[in-house]
């Protein structure tokens, strides 16, 4: 079935197509409604990372807290116990309901006066050294509300914050600027909110530039509303397969919509370039099949390459990458089936319409001498372009080796943001907030053995408490321990030793307490005794380096313990830092292995169409000699097309690791993209190319004509792709603004090298391996 059906059908299509739109955006403006981010679900749950941390959350309450503070907070402020008791209360959701959205609300006031109780009795300044680094100072000059949610509170956490933020504004002595809010349950209000922040009004800005080049570039007002209706089309249908498919979006998935929009965009200025060509050639009524029937081949393989690129980002394990890699690839290819439907039933229609027919269909576009002077200087300055890429290839090689990558909060938002700014309040006044939750597993003690007493226990829980706050990464740690009697051991007296029964007895009664704070459970089997740090968002370090310090100096107590009667005492970590560690090491795996495999994949793609050019010459061949010869051009060919398309990446990724700008999740996905679209140009370039060997041309004269007929509209796609994209580098959250800054300077670096550094290649003797030997022919070999 060919063009030639949807001309016939043509207005049955385009009617389809005005029915099916109200229905598309209706479920594309559903993909917006319910979505959340929440970088604890990032990792699959294959891993070990993941499920320790599903395993803790099983047995301990997650440490889903917000932690809340005010310029001129005090330790007996009263404003603290008037916000707890809010927060303590049911809280309306809508529709008339009121829930308890908190499981507990902790202020100074409350847990100092915890502490003095009996049976504790400590004294206030034994109290509010307890409490130092979490819920207060070093000096106890300011402190904070720790808000714990409850399972039922979590996705109405948007309700606890503004709770907050209300009150704030009807207490008088506070302004919105005193008021500072961080913690684990406003990171991923915050990513959400900063994702989804001036995105309708960046859409806009990008729709509107993008429609302001497309008029000055096609100089038609009629063609610049034929693409845009189209791209728009592409961009909510790929936001409705989203909605239907019952995926939930978040801030990595923003993202596909507007890649779709481009790789449309990009597709349309392809084929009107074709289209154009074609009324110089044919009547205006066959001109739309015929740039269809042009446009197939390039277009196909442009997709091709692009759909390799995205689909290689699902080698990667981090969740929302493999969930962008996927429906990426589906809003392509129905992107692309559309278009190939859709625009020349539009052209077929609107061209007579559009006058777009030259005076004189011999005359030669007016850019053909700007084409020729580009070419001259390519001509002329060939060795010294090929050098500037070779040293560009090994001073990026050396920056690539370079590469950092983070998952911190910090790299997540800008430095002026509200959350980022509250982060470094709290841990300039307060204390750190990165939570590494340690878990001590105790196994029962077999039946008619003896066990260590509570008091043992506690003891070897505030050793390993003490060891982990003694390291220089750790700001804070909580345990048991905090909630406990003193518990150090003064003598071996008699006295003392009936003393220590006595607390020992004692302790048996704290079990419950230990466990309604958090930080005891029993499971079966075992006990679960959890000592609880944090480490400071702000501060640049090697998870792993702390981790492994960790284990060395907590092991051999656990060794100690064992000679002690803690037979199979072990340790669990897990909790943020963790987390951290593990996205960090495994976005740097995934770039590699997704960028290595989108390469291979579309550098045999080249070497098939290179192999393909030459198939005539492979059947002439008469010998097995000839035949190997051809199978090395192809290899030789493939091999050249892909330097230009790897130049942007290995330039832009090494820029990256010299100033030591480091890989996030925006960049993550812009390496194996960006390779995949870079293919689409150097595609039409060497079709054309070939094309003119194929007439008889030499390879000047083929590289002119791969200039004249698609170098515009690779000028147009990247004008219009780039800077269309561009305008979300304004985003507030890091990673969409990393991605459209990435994917401009991958374009533009692209362009330069399908332009300058490809024609380079071609002009010259590697030019040949895209061109067959002449063959000897029968006569002359039996002569």
């Amino acid at each position: 079935m060919g063009f030639s059906f949807f001309l016939r059908h043509r207005d049955a299509v385009l009617l389809l197509v005005l029915l099916v739109y109200p229905f598309v955006v209706w479920k594309a403006l559903e993909a917006f409604q319910g979505g959340s981010t929440n970088t604890d679900d990032w990792l699959p749950e294959s891993f070990a990372e993941t499920n320790d941390l599903r395993w803790f959350q099983k047995h301990f309450v997650s440490d889903d807290l917000l932690v809340v503070s005010w310029d001129g907070f005090t330790l007996e402020d009263p404003r603290a116990t008037e916000l707890a008791d809010l927060l303590s209360s049911p809280i309306d959701v809508g529709d008339g309901e009121r829930i308890v959205l908190t499981r507990k609300v902790m202020t100074p006031q409350d847990v100092i006066a915890q502490l003095q109780a009996e049976p504790l009795s400590l004294s206030r300044r034994e109290a509010e050294k307890r409490l130092c680094g979490w819920l207060t100072c070093d000096q106890s000059t300011t402190g904070c509300l720790l808000v714990l949610m409850s399972e039922e509170g979590w996705p109405y956490r948007d309700e606890v914050v503004q709770t907050i933020e209300q009150w704030a504004q009807q207490e008088k002595s506070l302004t919105k600027n005193d008021l500072h809010l961080a913690g684990l349950t406003l990171d991923s209000m915050a990513i959400d909110e900063a994702s989804n922040r001036h995105m309708a009004a960046m859409m806009l800005g990008s729709y509107g530039l993008s429609i302001l080049l497309m008029v000055l570039l096609f100089r038609s007002v009629g063609l610049a509303v034929i693409v845009f209706f189209d791209a728009l089309f592409c961009q909510q249908l790929s936001l409705a397969v989203i909605t239907l498919s019952g995926t939930q979006m978040d801030s990595v998935l923003l993202i596909v919509p507007s890649l779709v929009y481009v790789l449309a965009v990009s597709t349309c200025v392809h084929v009107l370039n074709y289209y154009r060509d074609s009324l110089r050639e044919v009547s205006l009524e066959d001109a739309p099949a015929q740039a269809m029937r042009h446009a197939l081949v390039p277009c196909l393989l442009s997709t091709t390459t692009t759909g390799i690129g995205l689909i290689s980002l699902m080698v990667s394990s981090l969740v929302p990458v493999d969930k962008f890699a996927f429906f990426g690839t589906v809003g392509l290819l129905l992107s692309t089936g559309i278009l190939f439907i859709l625009l020349p039933c539009q052209l077929s229609w609107l061209g007579p319409r559009l006058k777009l027919l030259p005076e004189d269909p011999d005359e030669s576009p007016p850019q053909s001498t700007a084409w020729t002077t580009l070419q001259n200087i390519v001509q002329r300055l060939r060795w010294p372009i090929l050098v500037a890429t070779v040293i560009a290839f090994i001073v990026s090689g050396w920056g690539i080796s370079q590469l950092q990558t983070s998952a911190r909060v910090y790299d997540l938002f800008t430095h002026d943001s509200r959350i980022i700014q509250d982060y470094d309040w709290f841990e300039e006044n307060i204390g750190p907030l990165v939570p590494l939750e340690i878990v001590l597993r105790m196994p029962n003690a077999e039946a008619g053995s003896s066990a260590p007493g509570m008091l043992d226990k506690l003891r070897l829980v505030a050793t390993i408490a003490r060891l982990v706050d003694n390291h220089p990464q750790i700001g804070a740690v909580i345990s048991a321990a905090t909630f406990a009697p003193p518990i150090e051991r003064k003598s071996r007296r008699p006295f003392q030793v009936a003393r220590e029964t006595f607390i020992n007895n004692q302790l048996e009664n704290f079990r419950t307490e230990f466990a309604q704070n958090g930080f005891f459970a029993e499971a079966p089997n075992e006990e679960l005794w959890r000592i609880s740090a944090r480490t400071y968002a702000g501060s640049i370090f090697k998870f792993s380096e702390v981790m492994n310090s960790l284990s060395n100096e907590l092991d051999p107590l656990l060794e100690k313990a064992s000679a002690l009667g803690f037979k199979n005492t072990s340790l669990v970590y897990c909790g943020g830092v963790p987390l951290v560690q593990k996205t960090q090491r495994q976005m740097l795996v995934d770039l590699k292995a997704g960028f290595l495999s989108a390469a291979w994949l579309i550098s045999v793609v080249m070497v098939l169409l290179a192999f393909v050019h030459l198939w005539p010459a492979w059947r002439e061949a008469t010998s097995p000699l000839q035949r190997g010869q051809i199978g090395i051009k192809s290899l030789l060919a493939g091999g050249v097309s892909m330097i230009s398309n790897l130049l942007p990446c290995a330039i832009i990724f090494g820029a990256m690791g010299l100033i030591h700008v480091r890989v996030d999740i925006g960049s993550l996905l812009t390496a194996s993209v960006a390779l995949g679209i870079a293919v689409d140009d150097t595609l039409h370039f060497l079709s054309w190319f070939r094309r003119g060997l194929s007439q008889g041309s030499d390879r000047r004269e083929a590289v002119a004509l791969a200039y004249r007929q698609c170098g515009l509209a690779m000028l147009e796609t990247t004008l219009i792709c780039g800077l269309g994209l561009l305008v979300y580098a304004l985003s507030p959250f890091v990673p969409i603004a990393r991605f459209a800054w990435l994917m401009f300077a991958m374009l533009s670096v692209a362009l330069v090298g399908d332009l300058v550094v490809l024609p380079a290649l071609l002009l010259g003797r590697t030019g040949g391996f895209f061109q067959a030997d002449k063959l000897p022919s029968p006569e002359t070999d039996n002569s």
